[in-house]
């Protein structure tokens, strides 16, 4: 064969037989098996703490020795690269979503690291995961001149072509920023806080910035509710109300603590589907416009009729959720501020924040101008139509 078709040519039918045969024997591979799964029951690894070690001694831990300049404010992460498991069950996805955490606890604890910084990247490979150590030791406010400089310069912009005027709208591409600056420049009027650019995570949630609007009125009206979860001790998660009673959709996973807001509207907006979603299983898709009719149901529910008598009632019971909701009373049973106190147990079994950094701040400021903008949308609107009559 190689003297008759030349060592390149017989090379490539081997390869093309191995993977033909590879694909044949492995074919249900990818379906069945997932590493979380397997190392849950593996004889060692399903103790998180074991797995940890393993993890590091491997050399997920390596040290860069970098001696120039101001390291004072240098930020050390591990990445845990790993799959969510393929769960039949939310009694099984919390399962392995708490085996994951626990994980992620000892990891902390072993580095002697904050637990915020030890973070959870999802993984599409179903059969390996890694440990990624970083070092961010360049200061990009306080060392990089350039981007100091930058900032002043889209801070101070004016657009005279498009007389726009401060809105810096014109200077993004895409939707979630155009969005964001929009947001930006409102903090002074709505926070009374001056003016900054908002975390990326927050930002990326207002690339459907109607479906966020749409999570705050439905959770407001009760639509989107926290449920008991799958046992005794994963109790709590965030759950959207289906039309026509077929039951709810999960959009986080049971926790044993109040279930986290950001994820869950972060599925809401950008996943749009359950949290526990099969590739191809329309079923698990969340319908946005069966939701809206939902929230019109409810108001309808509440405020009976079709006069325009009864039409500005509805609007302004809509208006009444949402602000009762930012005070933390109504249909919710908590509020706004309850909402965003997600909590974990830290190494020690003690609560502790989830979010340290500038996500808790900045998700609080969006959310909270959201619903102030909402709220003033829907005083117009009720002027609006008391105006028509």
């Amino acid at each position: 064969t190689l003297l008759s078709e030349g060592r390149e040519t017989a090379s490539k039918r081997l390869r093309d037989g191995l993977v033909d045969w590879a694909s044949e024997v492995f074919r249900d591979f990818d379906e069945s098996v997932n590493i979380v799964t397997v190392l849950m029951k593996h004889p060692t690894y399903r103790s998180p703490a074991r797995f940890a070690t393993a993890l590091l001694q491997a050399g997920g831990e390596v040290k860069l020795e970098i001696n120039d300049g101001d390291l004072s404010q240098r930020l050390e992460y591990n990445f845990l690269r790993i799959p969510s498991a393929r769960a039949a069950t939310l009694g099984e996805a919390a399962e392995s979503e708490l085996w994951v955490s626990e994980v992620l606890e000892q990891l902390a604890e072993i580095t002697g690291r904050d637990v915020t910084r030890i973070i959870k990247g999802v993984s599409q490979d179903q059969h390996s995961c890694a440990l990624v150590y970083t070092v961010d030791f360049i200061h990009l406010v306080n060392q990089v001149a350039g981007y100091k400089e930058a900032l002043q310069a889209y801070q101070s912009y004016v657009d005279r072509e498009n007389n726009l005027g401060i809105n810096r709208r014109s200077l993004h591409c895409f939707p979630a920023e155009i969005n964001a600056s929009v947001y930006e420049q409102l903090m002074s009027t709505l926070l009374g806080q001056d003016a900054r650019a908002l975390d990326n995570r927050v930002v990326r949630l207002l690339e459907h910035e109607d479906r966020v609007v749409q999570f705050l009125i439905a959770r407001s009206l009760g639509l989107v509710d926290s449920k008991d979860g799958a046992n005794e001790d994963m109790k709590l998660q965030f759950m959207l109300r289906r039309a026509n009673g077929q039951g709810t959709l999960p959009l986080t996973l049971p926790t044993a603590s109040w279930p986290d807001l950001f994820a869950a509207l972060l599925q809401y907006a950008c996943g749009g589907r359950s949290v526990l979603a099969n590739e191809g299983n329309s079923v698990d898709n969340i319908d946005y416009s069966a939701v809206d009719q939902l929230i019109t149901d409810e108001l309808q529910r509440r405020i009976p009729g079709s006069g325009r008598e009864q039409k500005i009632q509805r609007l302004q019971e809509k208006k009444n959720a949402l602000d009762m909701y930012l005070a933390g009373d109504g249909e919710t049973r908590s509020g706004f501020e309850s909402d965003i106190r997600a909590v974990r147990r830290g190494p020690d079994g003690n609560s502790i924040e989830l979010y340290k950094d500038r996500l808790t701040e900045d998700f609080n400021a969006l959310m909270t101008m959201v619903i102030k903008r909402q709220v003033g949308i829907l005083f117009d609107q009720i002027e609006s139509v008391r105006a028509a009559s």
